[in-house]
Parts: structure tokens; sequence; C-alpha cells
């Protein structure tokens, strides 16, 4: 039995394509020598993207994904080429699959024959095409392959072109992306396809920066590591499940995020108590200042209390400015607030369970760009995942996700049922903070009143107690405003009202959206919904993240 090893998380670099429909010319009915040729420059490609990871400098936990078109020629090859080495491939049509296949060139001349559509449909069935999408509305022919070729540049890390030796440059064309990819900074491997005594020459080159931004995961998870099961130690197949991968990074993510909340928490209390204790100390030695002889030789007993009070106030407000200092500058909200939008992505892809989708939301979401190499990696692992249940009916996955993700009554996995729980447990809090707020200041405008009062000789007491209750009284109005301002510093800490608001906005919203998935009429509408619902929640977790990532202390 062989061991398993902990690796580390996958993650993905993408690899675009584009090449030339026709990379050489070759006498009419010479099919046999082209299909040899074809094989040739499927063996070289092979190997050229088998050599792809050392020549960028890539990890062990790194795999591949190839983008590309599904047009004849170099695209055939290089669909064929991800097969043999299972590398999962996303597919970029511009127009639907139907009419791509029954199109035609500018002068009538049909783009697939009859064998190369069934090739084509072959290749797209295998199983490592993970995504078949139509990237372009345009309206003219040129339009559309000009809109593909840029989004395969947009979501790609490196650019492979195979191109004929006398290739043309024509917008849409392979050498325009080859061009677009250079002046936007892009590592190119340009790959010149010639025949020498009726076989392939093949030249390789690369282009662009020296250097290759290696794709990165978020520096909180980089050590984590999965154990593959015995089948997945080798080959394609070492990649987790998409359920697997989220599994592991969030349960390590809530961990990390439960321990900076805590920190948070007891850093905004401390800060709050130490400063309405140091305001504490500061009345009572006001109110004792005169119980000592200021002209005595020798310190009294009283004066030594206020000297001890004094530096006791001195300490407490050192340790709250220590404290705020240490909680802005160890960046414990940033990484608290990373570890929440880590927990919420992964939690929002294994809500939809089977449902095969594109995860556009996830990158429409203002995230931000050190989390796209992850956000790239769950897309990939999902697509790949979920290739499989692609034609599962979609109303099993529609009621499957309402409980998932909405109905469940455990707030852990209930949206609705979390947001009504919690904009209740955060009304309680600014209940609370708000009633000492007020009790607070209500007292306090009674001590003033009854100060005012002795003062101006309106209460009628003792000489010796007219003096303690002056002093009582007057430490009270210093003190009880303070108390009151820490309620309100505290709630405003914990966003309590912000928290409120937004909770029951988002389990309005929510439910609305249950109603909606429940009638739903058609696999489009229901996918529709699942993305405005995923994307509404996953907004709120981000708009979070500004609010509290915005605050900072000037180094």
């Amino acid at each position: 039995m062989s061991s398993t090893v902990s690796r580390a998380l996958p993650c993905v670099v993408q690899v675009g394509f584009a090449g030339s429909r026709q990379l050489f010319d070759l006498p009419a009915g010479s099919v046999g020598q082209r299909a040899e040729i074809d094989r040739q420059l499927e063996d070289h490609l092979v190997q050229t993207l088998a050599s792809l990871s050392g020549s960028l400098g890539l990890q062990d936990h790194h795999f591949l994904c190839g983008i590309s078109q599904i047009a004849i020629g170099a695209d055939t090859i290089f669909t064929r080429a991800c097969a043999r080495l299972k590398i999962p491939q996303r597919i970029f049509l511009p127009q639907p699959r139907d009419v791509y296949f029954a199109a035609s060139s500018p002068r009538g001349q049909p783009d697939f024959s009859p064998a190369d559509r069934l090739e084509a449909e072959k290749l797209l069935a295998s199983e490592h095409i993970i995504q078949e999408r139509v990237v372009s509305d345009a309206g003219s022919r040129a339009a559309r392959f000009e809109d593909c070729n840029r989004e395969i540049l947009r979501v790609s890390d490196v650019l492979v072109c195979m191109l004929g030796a006398d290739a043309t440059s024509r917008r849409g064309g392979t050498e325009e992306l080859f061009s677009l990819a250079l002046s936007h900074g892009r590592k190119v491997l340009e790959v010149r396809v010639g025949l020498t005594e009726g076989r392939a020459k093949v030249v390789c080159e690369w282009h662009g920066p020296k250097g290759f931004p290696v794709p990165a995961l978020p520096k909180s998870i980089e050590t984590l590591s999965l154990t593959p099961k015995p089948e997945q130690e080798t080959g394609a197949a070492a990649l987790p499940s998409v359920a697997e991968f989220c599994a592991a990074v969030k349960e390590h993510t809530s961990a990390q995020a439960k321990r900076h909340h805590g920190l948070f928490s007891r850093a905004a209390l401390v800060v709050i108590t130490t400063h309405v204790l140091a305001t504490l100390c500061a009345t009572v030695a006001l109110a004792s200042h005169g119980s000592h002889d200021a002209k005595a030789e020798s310190m009294t007993r009283a004066a030594w209390w206020i000297c001890a009070l004094l530096v006791l106030e001195l300490i407490l407000l050192v340790a709250g400015l220590k404290t705020h200092l240490w909680l802005h500058h160890a960046k414990s909200l940033k990484a608290w607030a990373v570890s929440r939008l880590l927990v919420e992505i992964n939690r929002s892809v294994t809500a939809l369970g089977d449902l095969h989708i594109y995860l556009a939301y996830q990158f429409a979401s203002r995230l931000p760009a050190d989390l796209h190499p992850l956000l790239r990696t769950i897309n990939i692992l999902h697509l790949r995942s979920t290739r499989p249940f692609a034609s599962k009916p979609w109303e099993s996955l529609r009621d499957a996700y309402l409980f998932n993700r909405l109905t469940d009554p455990d707030p852990a996995n209930g949206q609705i049922q979390y947001y009504a729980d919690r904009s209740q447990a955060e009304a309680k809090w600014l209940r609370l903070a708000n009633t000492l707020f007020f009790g607070c200041s209500s007292l306090a405008i009674l001590s003033t009143g009854a100060k005012l009062a002795v003062v101006l000789g309106g209460l009628r007491w003792a000489p010796e107690s007219e003096t303690v209750c002056a002093k009582v009284l007057g430490s009270l109005t210093i003190f009880l405003p303070t108390l009151a301002v820490g309620a309100l510093s505290w709630a405003a800490a914990k966003e309590y009202k912000a928290r409120v608001q937004s909770f029951e906005a988002m389990r309005d919203f929510l439910e609305m959206q249950r109603d909606r998935l429940q009638q739903a009429s058609s696999d489009r509408q229901f996918r529709r919904l699942v993305e405005e619902t995923e994307s509404r929640l996953l907004g709120e977790t981000v708009d979070w993240y500004f609010r509290t990532t915005v605050i900072a202390v000037p180094s």
C-alpha cells in the first residue's frame, strides 16, 4: 500500500491558446499527410505543455488549465494535447455552438466541414472540457473573434500562440492576439510551424517580460495542505474536488476569523475601559485635591493618594494607547476581514452543490486583487467537479440550493435563519448600549443639576456634608458623560446599528429570493436568481471588508 503525503493547496495557472486555422499549405487530397503532420505537432505541443511548469518556475502545487476556441487547425491540436495530458480546458466561443459550427467566411466558405464538425463535437464531449462559454454578442464576424481573443487574453496568465510560417495579421486573428498580449506585458510563447521535407518544423520562442508573476494563494492559507486519497496521488486526478478544497479552506479561515474577531473585540474593550477608568481616576483625584495642605512641608496621606491615582491614570492611558496602536499596526483588522472574505467565498461555492455554473459573480464583486488566484482556482475546480452533472435536472438542483443555502433552519447553513438571528442579537446589544448611554446621560444631568443647587445654596446641609456632596456630584458630572460616550464608542466599534439594518435588509431580500426561486419556471431563470443571490450575499461581506480595512492609524 502506497503512503499518502499531504500537499499544498492547488493553485491554477491559466494557459491561453490561439493558433492559425491553416498552419501550412498542402495539396488537395493530402489527407493522410495532413493527419501525420497534425500528430507530429500534437506530440510537440504535448512536450511543450509538459515542460511549461519548469519554464515558468511553477511549484508542485500549481496546475495548468487551458483556454482556447475550438476551431480547426491549431485549436484542435491544442485540445487533443490537453486531453492527453489531462489538463482541464475551457472553451470560449464567439457565438453559440450550433451557429458557430454553421458559420462561413466572408467568401462563403464553411468554417467546418462535416468531418471537422464531428471531430469538434467529439472533443467538446471529452472529460477534460470543463466549460463551454459564449463570450461575444457582437454583430460582425471579425468583432466576435476579436472579443474572443480579448477574453482569452484577459483571463489567462500566460499565452501560447501557434502560427504558420507565413501567417498574416488580420482582425480577430492569432497575430493580432500575439501583438495585443505583448502590448499588455504578458508572457507569450510563440510556436512557429513550418514544413521541411514533409515533416513539421517547430521553432519556439518566449516573448514578453523576463520574469513570470507566479500566481499565489493568499498568505493566510498558503501553508494549508490536503491529504489526497490513494486514487488521487498522480496525474490530473491529484486535483481535489471543489467540495474538499472549500471545506479545508473554510475550516481553516473560520478558525482564523474567530481568533482575529476575538482579538479585535478584546482590544476595543481594553481601549474603552482604560480610558473610562482613567477618567474616573482623574475625577477622584480632582475631588480629593483639596484634602491636603498644599503649604505643608511633607506630603500628607491624601497627597500620596492623589499621586497614586494620577500614576494609575497615566498607566491606564498608556495601556489604552498602546493597545490601540498594536491593534492597527499588527493588522489584526485586515487579517480578520480577509479571513471572513475567504469563509464567505468558500461557503458560497459549497452552497452551489452540483450546479455547473461559471462563478462570474465572484469576479464582479470588487474582491481584492490578491484573492484572484484563489478565485480562479476555485472556479476551475468547481467547473471540473460539476461537469459530470451538467445535464442534471435543474429542478432538483434548485430544491437542493434552496434548502442548503436559504431555508435550512440551522443558521450555520440557512442564510434566512442566520440573518434573522443575527439581526435580533445585534438589536439586543444596540438596545443595551443605548440604554447605558441614556442612563448615564440622565444621571449626569441630575448630578449637574444637584451640584448647581448645592453651589447656589438651594440645598442646605452641614458644611462638611455639603463639601463631600459637592465633590461626589462633581466627580459624577465628569465620569458619567465619559461612561456614556464609552457606550457609544463600543456600539460604533461593533457597528450594531449598521449591522441591524444590514441584516434586516438581507433577510428581507433572501425571503424574496426564496419565493422567486420557488416560482422559477426555467433553468435560465434559476441560474440568474442564483447568481443574483450569491452576488448580494458576497457583496455584503465585501462592503464590510472595505469599511473595516479603511480604519487605520498613520505609521
